[in-house]
């Protein structure tokens, strides 16, 4: 005998249920969103250093093949031959670049993913690098990373010819992190060490 649907029993949540529901849904995404948005921006930030450590080190072997080696403006490096001078001879033409601009004795160059650079010539060639623009912090350390060129092996440099963060001679990850600790344009020595990730225990929140 079939039963009648007017008796059948009517089941749902009640509103303190629904209300716990929400608050325990709630907890967790206070919990894990913040740790999910600080990954995503890590392996974003990474993304955009090791694709800029690329393509400084492309240019600079393409500009060494059009017989635009860097080492001639390293080896002459008279007083005339500054930031921008390089950066127009050697670095524009083998960059996908919106604008430039000089301030002082840096030269800026505006990519075309909305990050930038600015060079700066003190001996060796720095290139400053901000993953996200203009936006902020603009730190050393948090969104900006230097990148070093140098002619000759510096006695704090052991990587001639090619762009390098600035390595030790006598480094390890150790020291890296000491010296990421005490001087944030030293940080890439430490994602060197790293795979250029940052690992749990880097020192700056980015």
């Amino acid at each position: 005998m079939k039963q009648n649907p007017r008796h059948k029993a009517l089941f749902g949540f009640t509103l303190a249920e629904v209300l716990i529901t929400l608050v325990i849904i709630g907890v967790i995404a206070a919990i894990t969103i913040p740790s999910v948005i600080a990954n995503s921006k890590k392996r974003e930030t990474s993304t955009r250093i090791k694709k800029m450590y690329s393509v400084l080190n492309s240019a600079n072997l393409k500009a060494k093949a059009d017989g635009n080696d860097w080492e001639y403006w390293a080896e002459s490096n008279s007083p005339n031959q500054d930031a921008e001078f390089f950066t127009k001879q050697y670095l524009l033409p083998y960059l996908n670049f919106m604008k430039t601009k000089r301030a002082n004795d840096k030269f800026y160059v505006y990519l075309s993913d909305g990050s930038y650079m600015y060079i700066y010539n003190g001996g060796c060639m720095d290139f400053y690098f901000d993953v996200n623009g203009e936006k902020k912090p603009n730190t050393l350390g948090k969104d900006i990373f230097d990148f070093i060129y140098c002619p000759q092996v510096y006695p704090d440099n052991h990587v001639k010819g090619r762009v390098s963060p600035h390595l030790y001679t006598d480094s390890s990850r150790e020291k890296a992190m000491t010296h990421c600790k005490k001087s944030p344009h030293m940080c890439t020595e430490l994602l060197y060490y790293d795979g250029w990730e940052f690992k749990d225990d880097y020192p700056y929140r980015l």
